[in-house]
């Protein structure tokens, strides 16, 4: 009987993702000029600690870079599972408001920049 071989590589997983801070700090100010104060988050006010990877961080390496999550759903209406989970649900209410975030913050940079 034949006998299978398999050789297996493991990487070394991907690279820390860097925000750019400059670019950071317009993106605040764009959301809140957009959203309101009481709707905008930075991340640079209270950093959050996550240990997973992003391959968007190869993009961050070349580029300036920010990362935008938004909130798709409050566990008390009933979305309590978070994003890479097999019962997550996702609230589409937000689609229209974090659409306009990102078309919002790219003219404005450009307007800026």
């Amino acid at each position: 009987m034949p006998k299978a071989t398999a050789s297996v590589a493991f990487g070394s997983g991907c690279p820390a993702l860097t925000n750019d801070q400059e670019l950071c700090g317009c993106i605040q100010t764009y959301t809140e000029e957009l959203l309101g104060q009481d709707k905008a988050f930075s991340g640079l006010q209270k950093p959050s600690k996550a240990s997973g990877s992003e391959d968007f961080a190869y993009v961050s390496q070349k580029v300036p870079s920010v990362m935008l999550a938004m909130a798709a759903g409050q566990p008390e209406k009933g979305y309590g599972y978070p994003q890479h989970h097999p019962m997550v649900r996702f609230d589409e209410i937000i689609l229209a408001e974090g659409s306009a975030v990102y078309a919002y913050t790219a003219m404005r940079w450009l307007q800026d920049h």
